[in-house]
C-alpha cells in the first residue's frame, strides 16, 4: 500500500484482504478446491512413481469437475469470506520479501478433505498405477499453496468404472 504509517485497522484490514484474496470461493460451493490442484499433484508425480511423463499423463488423466467443494471442521460456520475471518480460519506467517521480513495471513482448515472424480485413459495408465501416482501425489507433493508443508492427504480410491467410447 502506498501508506506509509499503517494504523492498527489498516493493518487488519489489509489481513483481511491477504486472506480473502487466496480463498478459492463460490457462494454455491462455499470454498472450494480448483480441480488444477488435483492434475498438478498427479503431474508432478506420476516420473517419480511410474516413469509416466507430464504431458502424457496429462492426456490421460481429466476432472469431471472445476470446483471440488472442500469439506474442512467448522464449515456450517462459514456462509461468506467474511466469516473465514471472523471463524479465525487463517494462520500468520513470517516470509522474507527480499530483505524484508513480512507478515503474512493465509487462509487454513483443519481437517479438511474432499471428493471428486476423475476419468482415466486407462491405455496410457491403469488404475493400479494411478493409485499410486496419487498415493504419492497426496503425501509428498500435496494440494494448494505452501505444500508439502500444508496440504498433504490421503487418497482414497472408492469405485473404479469403464469409460465406454463413444463415437
Amino acid at each position: 500500500t502506498s501508506l506509509r504509517k499503517k494504523t492498527d485497522e489498516d493493518i487488519l484490514r489489509l489481513r483481511e484482504l491477504d486472506i480473502e484474496s487466496k480463498v478459492y470461493w463460490s457462494d454455491e460451493l462455499g470454498v472450494y478446491v480448483p480441480f488444477k490442484w488435483v492434475i498438478a499433484s498427479v503431474a508432478n508425480s506420476a516420473y517419480s512413481v511410474a516413469k509416466i511423463g507430464k504431458g502424457k499423463i496429462r492426456s490421460s488423466v481429466f476432472p469431471t469437475e472445476n470446483h471440488i467443494k472442500l469439506n474442512y471442521a467448522g464449515e456450517e460456520q462459514v456462509a461468506s469470506l467474511q466469516h473465514i475471518i471472523a471463524n479465525e480460519h487463517y494462520t500468520t506467517m513470517n516470509l522474507k520479501q527480499g530483505t524484508v521480513s513480512v507478515t503474512k495471513a493465509i487462509p487454513m482448515f483443519s481437517g479438511w478433505s474432499f471428493s471428486t472424480q476423475l476419468e482415466i485413459d486407462t491405455d496410457i495408465v491403469n488404475l493400479a498405477e494411478i493409485q499410486r501416482i496419487m498415493d504419492y501425489g497426496a503425501r509428498y507433493v500435496g494440494y494448494g499453496d505452501f505444500r508439502p508443508t500444508y496440504g498433504r492427504a490421503e487418497v482414497e480410491i472408492s469405485e473404479a468404472t469403464k469409460l465406454k467410447q463413444v463415437a
